[in-house]
């Protein structure tokens, strides 16, 4: 079991910015960490951290997070809301 979003080709880019607030941070080597791409490009990757607010311009790029593996028995626990 984990948590994940799965990105698809056909999956088209955002508009506006996201606001990520986490509450507990988990370790990058245990996944849980969202990634944006522009294409086939990470162009930002926000790792989980306490009490730490990220603000994306996320206009023509695509999301995912990627699954909390076994390394980590802290789940991600944070507030995601959507700009336009």
């Amino acid at each position: 079991p984990g948590d994940y979003t799965v990105l698809a080709d056909e999956m088209k880019s955002a508009k506006g910015y996201v606001a990520i607030i986490d509450i507990n941070s988990v370790p990058e080597e245990a996944g849980a960490y969202t990634s944006f791409l522009k294409g086939n490009e990470e162009v930002v990757r926000i790792v989980p951290k306490k009490n730490t607010l990220f603000i994306v311009n996320q206009n023509g790029l695509r999301s995912f997070v990627k699954y909390r593996n076994h390394k980590s028995s802290i789940p991600r626990i944070f507030l995601y809301c959507e700009l336009a």
